[in-house]
């Protein structure tokens, strides 16, 4: 399992392993690592990666389990490397903090997509699902629909 936090948020270095994980990942487990991003105290998602690519190629089948920080509230644009979103194609406010959050979703998904990409992955089932609808507290919540988590299931080729 793996969060960019550190284990003792919500005391996850504690249930982590009473749910069954053997190797945990935290902020404190990867001390080389200069990473810092704004949304969520932690590392970025993207300096994560790596981490997923050596457990994959170290193991032949592993159960990974990453809680990802950096589309977390109050959805940081510091934290934007990749502004590829258009917020106003969608009819978006762009000074909302939907527009934010849609902008570090897509980021997100933009560097996911080259995880995948790994040799290491081939054959891996991947799930990505929400664990709650993403806060909003502006005009702009209307975008999401309350009370619900998008998911999507695919075998990597």
């Amino acid at each position: 399992a793996m969060h960019g936090a550190t284990g003792a948020m919500y005391d996850r270095k504690y249930w982590y392993p009473k749910a069954g994980f053997e190797q945990t990942i935290f902020r404190e487990s990867l001390p080389d690592l200069h990473s810092r991003c704004y949304s969520f105290p932690g590392f970025c998602d993207r300096d994560l990666q790596d981490e997923i690519v050596d457990v994959f190629t170290k193991h032949n089948k592993v159960f990974f389990y990453w809680l990802s920080l950096n589309t977390h509230v109050n959805y940081d644009l510091r934290d934007l490397v990749d502004n590829s979103f258009d917020c106003k194609q969608f009819n978006v406010d762009e000074k909302s903090s939907g527009c934010r959050n849609l902008k570090l979703q897509k980021q997100f998904f933009n560097q996911f997509s080259k995880l995948i990409q790994e040799p290491a992955l081939k054959g891996t089932y991947v799930i990505v699902v929400g664990d709650h609808t993403p806060p909003i507290y502006d005009e702009s919540r209307h975008i999401f629909k309350d009370g619900q988590v998008s998911m999507i299931g695919f075998y990597i080729k």
